[in-house]
This record gives structure tokens, sequence and C-alpha cells, in this order.
């Protein structure tokens, strides 16, 4: 049997089936590549309340070993209870209840722990500026000494540790390390909320996880964390002293102290 050159002829792909072809590819691209992000974020954002879920049980243990006084967050040498040999920050008081410098680091920010060239494992747990993982709630003048765990109305609706990020008090003043540093919270004093914030302390799905007094954690939105009831954070725009007397309240908004759209 005899063939023709027609017959025999592979027939190719023409530019319109290519371009057709790609096009398909490119929208599955588009709706699956932000699934696999958002899915690699969600584990992310699992591990780090894993975390927080960790120091708060620390927390709790620390209580149960100091007569239900909170650590504080910043001691120095011949402060007051607990008696301690050297400076020593939060992270290192609740260290030996976790035994594992790992769980202070959120998985979505793995190179803030050695941020500032600390290299051993007191160094980074002793620095100040090792608040930008999670933050203990602090007051700016006691640093939290000598506070104790019955004093709190709602252990439950009481933040102790949360994600934490860069900010900047006022233009041109230094760095701070927290997470909105909205929180001079201290637990327990009056003045719950200081002025600082930071968008970027949301980087699990515009959400930031929060540990509370009473061991639990959760992923909390900036919403409810800016909107907390009065009778445990005063209302965030007003508690502007810790920061300067001469910087403007933070405000809400485009291009403000707090800009929801800057939210990662």
């Amino acid at each position: 049997m005899f063939y023709s050159s027609r017959t025999r002829r592979l027939r190719a792909f023409t530019l319109i089936e290519l371009l057709v072809v790609i096009a398909i590819i490119s929208i599955l691209a588009a709706i699956l590549f932000p699934v696999f992000g958002s899915a690699r974020e969600r584990a992310r954002q699992t591990s780090c309340l894993s975390n927080l879920n960790q120091m708060g049980k620390g927390f709790l243990m620390y209580l149960q070993d100091y007569d239900e006084q909170t650590p504080a967050n910043w001691v120095q040498t011949g402060s007051k209870s607990p008696s301690l040999s050297s400076d020593q920050a939060w992270p290192l008081m609740i260290y030996p209840y976790v035994k594992n410098a790992e769980v202070f680091d959120c998985p979505s920010s793995p190179d803030y722990m050695n941020k500032y060239g600390t290299s051993t494992l007191e160094s980074q747990l002793r620095s100040g500026d090792y608040d930008g993982k999670y933050l203990f709630n602090y007051d700016g003048l006691t640093y939290g000494i000598n506070n104790h765990i019955a004093a709190l109305q709602a252990p439950s609706e009481t933040f102790v540790f949360m994600d934490g990020g860069d900010m900047i008090c006022c233009a041109g003043s230094n760095t701070y390390d927290s997470l909105l540093e909205e929180l001079d919270m201290n637990l327990l004093g009056t003045n719950k909320w200081s002025a600082y914030t930071k968008e970027g302390a949301f980087r699990h799905l515009k959400r930031a996880n929060v540990a509370f007094a009473d061991g639990h954690a959760k992923a909390t939105s900036y919403e409810a964390i800016l909107t907390r009831k009065a009778d445990l954070v005063a209302p965030w725009n007003i508690d502007w002293n810790d920061c300067a007397p001469t910087c403007p309240p933070p405000v809400m908004g485009a291009g403000k102290s707090f800009d929801p759209s800057k939210i990662p």
C-alpha cells in the first residue's frame, strides 16, 4: 500500500493553539499559586500558634513557681523578685519551662532572631529587640515587676504574648520592636496601650497570633485588637504618653499611624 505525502505529514501546533495553551496555563497558575501560598502561610500560622501556646503554658508554670507573680519584661541586677544574677529579659525567664529557643521565633519572620548580631542563645534571648518576635506586654516604668495574675479581672481576654514587628514611634525617632506596640500593657497597670503601631505584625493572613493570660492562644484580627473592651484597654488613640508628648495621636487610615492597607 502506498501513502501520500499528505498522509505521512505530521501536523504541528499552530501559533493560535500555542497561545491558547499558554493562556490556560497562566490562568491556572494565577488561580493555584495564591492557594498554595495561602496554604503555606496557614501552616506557618499554625506553627506560630503552637509556639505561642507553649509560651503561654510556660508563662503559667512560671506563675506557679513565683506565687502567681508575672515575669518582668526586663530585670536588671538588684531588681526585685525574682532574684537574678544579671540583666534578663522575659524570654530567659520562661525559657526553663519551654526549653526550646525556637519557640520564641515566628516561622513567618525567621530572620529576626539574630537581627542585631547576637550569637549565643543567652544573648539572643536577653536582647530587648527580640520582642520583635513575640511581645510581652509591659509598662515602661515598672517593666511588669511584682505584678500578680490574681489582679486580672479577665485573664481569658488579656493579652500576654503577640506576634511582633518593627515600628517607628515618630518621624526621626528610634525604631521599636514589638507587635503594634499598641501594647504598653503590663497586664495589670492602668495605662495598657501605648502609641506605636506596625501593620507587619499581622503577617498571618492579615491576622496576628495572640496568647492570653489564661493560657489559650488564637489568631486575632487587627479590628479585634484595636477595639478591645474598655475595662481591659484604654481607647487606643489617646494613650500616647509612653511614646512622646509631642507626637500626634495614632490614627487608623491611609498614611496614618496604622494603615490597614499595608497589612501583608
